[in-house]
């Protein structure tokens, strides 16, 4: 993952669009940063972040609808049903 992407996936955040991240395929290091650098922008637009599974992050806006969707889920489905139902939303 480049800089330039880390920048789109902040600019999603922007819109008020949640957005996931998958770290299967990078540096442990490099998918470090990527999770600090989104989280800080995330946490800078009153956004928040979820852990769906080891690699997985879900990232959204305070108030996206998302976010409160993944919440409800994550209540009444088990862990390996919520990434399957988060690729739709």
């Amino acid at each position: 993952m480049t800089f330039e992407e880390a920048l789109d996936i902040v600019e999603c955040l922007r819109g008020r669009a949640a957005t996931t991240i998958s770290l299967e395929n990078m540096k442990k290091l490099d998918a470090s940063r990527l999770v600090d650098f989104v989280a800080g922008a995330s946490a800078a637009l009153d956004g928040d972040f979820h852990k769906l599974s080891e690699q997985v992050y879900l990232f959204c806006r305070a108030t996206s609808k998302s976010q409160r969707q993944v919440k409800m889920q994550q209540l009444l489905l088990p862990p390996q049903a919520v990434s399957s139902a988060i690729r739709s939303v």
